[in-house]
């Protein structure tokens, strides 16, 4: 019987496959993939949690907007995924990059459920770049939206 551990690099290794990525033995040691030029960190730790991998998505920096608007728009965005989604946005204290975590269940994941959570996110990560990401959400979400 293998060990969660090695039931997800089996499932990294599947999604390198399924989406052509060159290095898969890099992924497998750091869980860093570039997927559409957007940087993901695949994480799975069986210490923080058995059930739930997740997927940090680097968006990209603030904008360039007031920085306290990128906040209190990034704080929205919390408010409303909390309702119908899971990720959350956070800022990386090494970087400084706008970061999206999101959460999946680890029992019965696969590689082509993990390719679509990745390319939605992908979409996301596009969106927060070409400015469009706030209005899309809200939209999305029902939320609030700016007169």
């Amino acid at each position: 019987m293998s060990t969660s551990n090695e039931q997800f690099l089996a499932l990294l290794d599947e999604f390198c496959r399924l989406c052509n990525v060159p290095d898969p033995a890099a992924v497998r040691e750091t869980g860093a993939v570039l997927v559409d030029d957007i940087p993901f960190t695949l994480v799975y730790n069986e210490k923080l949690n058995v059930d739930e991998m997740y997927i940090l998505c680097e968006l990209g920096p603030l904008g360039k907007a007031d920085e306290k608007e990128c906040y209190q728009r990034m704080l929205h965005m919390n408010y409303l995924m909390s309702y119908r989604a899971d990720p959350i946005m956070a800022l990386d204290p090494r970087t400084n990059a706008v970061m999206m975590i999101s959460r999946l269940p680890f029992d019965g994941m696969t590689a082509e459920l993990l390719r679509t959570a990745v390319g939605a996110t992908a979409k996301v990560a596009h969106d927060w770049r070409d400015g469009k990401m706030f209005d899309e959400a809200a939209e999305f979400f029902g939320g609030w939206k700016e007169e």
